[in-house]
């Protein structure tokens, strides 16, 4: 933990851009890598963040999957996928147990 906090200051720069900036920025980062355009020499800033801030990081990997998607056209429909969420979040169905009955 102390080592990543040494590693963050030692990797400090003059210009940083926060979370709230990087938000604004990332679909055009993510729209220019998934064009085949190498984002980080445009961006450094961008770059930098990500490479220090593991929740920006993530939201930028979840974009650029769903970009790639979207781009091969593999992307699942809204509806298949809200159904399947939905599935997925129900409670499972459990039929009761038959009840024994005494023998006279």
């Amino acid at each position: 933990m102390f080592t990543k906090w040494i590693h963050q200051v030692y990797m400090t720069q003059d210009r940083e851009i926060d979370c709230g900036q990087v938000f604004e920025l990332l679909s055009g980062y993510v729209d220019l890598q998934v064009a085949g355009v190498e984002a980080a020499p445009w961006a450094p800033q961008i770059q930098a963040h990500l490479a220090q801030c593991a929740e920006c990081d993530d939201l930028y990997q979840a974009l650029l999957e769903i970009a790639r998607l979207e781009a091969e056209g593999t992307l699942p429909d809204s509806t298949q996928l809200l159904e399947e969420l939905r599935r997925l979040a129900a409670p499972a169905q459990t039929r009761p147990e038959p009840m024994a009955v005494a023998a006279k």
